[in-house]
């Protein structure tokens, strides 16, 4: 199998956005710093996902690896968005080797 030819195709970046938005959290269209708050939170959120990836991986659990790596995505994906970030626009850079 290929590599999905962008990330609206596969719906992950509107499935984030969409949870975000009916969370009431703003998603910028153009790429802007949220407030202090806001990416202080995000970036906490991220920071406690990756000692969780971590964890689950010294403990050799596939299904929490499984859960780790979803909320990894999701989280990244969701500081982005909150950002503004053209997440497709990376996506198709780092496809084609371009990052």
């Amino acid at each position: 199998m290929g590599w999905v030819t962008d990330l609206r195709n596969a719906g992950w970046v509107d499935d984030v956005r969409g949870a975000l938005v009916r969370a009431n959290v703003e998603v910028p269209s153009k790429p802007s710093w949220p407030d202090p708050d806001m990416l202080h939170s995000r970036t906490k959120l991220l920071s406690d996902d990756i000692v969780e990836f971590a964890d689950a991986l010294n403990s050799r659990d596939l299904s929490r690896t499984s859960d780790a790596t979803a909320w990894l995505i999701h989280r990244a994906m969701s500081l982005g968005l909150v950002c503004g970030l053209d997440l497709e626009a990376s996506w198709v850079k780092i496809k084609t080797g371009k990052i």
